[in-house]
């Protein structure tokens, strides 16, 4: 079982297996909990949609809602289905 050394900081590296093994990357949050009989666990914390928000950036100007009206109109036709 890979081990891991707390600094004097209080900090651990977390073996490369375990990383792997939890689809660990760089910025991710881990949850530390208690099981009863005092194991502790450590697991991945789940994100959330609205911890994408702001990820992708684009300098494309916004469409207006007649502009976005158009375009689906003109992919439904080219669908058949108008």
């Amino acid at each position: 079982m890979p081990t891991a050394t707390l600094t004097s900081k209080g900090q651990i590296t977390i073996p490369a297996a375990i990383r792997i093994r939890l689809d660990l990357r760089p910025g991710d949050q881990l949850e530390f909990w208690e099981d009863a009989g005092s194991t502790l666990r450590l697991t991945p914390r789940k994100r959330s949609i609205g911890d994408l928000f702001g990820i992708v950036h684009s300098d494309a100007k916004p469409l207006s809602i007649e502009e976005m009206d158009d375009v689906m109109g003109e992919a439904a036709t080219e669908a058949g289905l108008a």
